[in-house]
């Protein structure tokens, strides 16, 4: 999730680099803190992020396509904002 998130993973310890990158959504960065310390893949299950964010079925086809690809290709995602700054 953080490699998706921001490119990279840091080492030894759960943070992203740029939080105000992400404040439009804080259950992402909530969700990437807790699997450091849930006990298994049903406890992340129910977390916010994945329970109460409307996903529709396009919208996950894509993130699953944009996550296979740029594991492969080593893509990185520049957004709008940064893009023309």
């Amino acid at each position: 999730m953080m490699e998706l998130m921001q490119n990279y993973a840091k080492e030894g310890i759960v943070g992203i680099a740029n939080p105000d990158r992400w404040e439009i959504c804080p259950a992402a960065i909530e969700f990437v803190s807790a699997t450091i310390s849930a006990s298994s893949f049903e406890e992340l299950k129910k977390h916010c992020f994945l329970t109460e964010t409307r996903w529709c079925l396009g919208d996950l086809i894509g993130l699953i396509w944009f996550a296979l690809i740029s594991a492969r290709t080593f893509y990185l995602y520049t957004p709008r904002s940064e893009a023309k700054g």
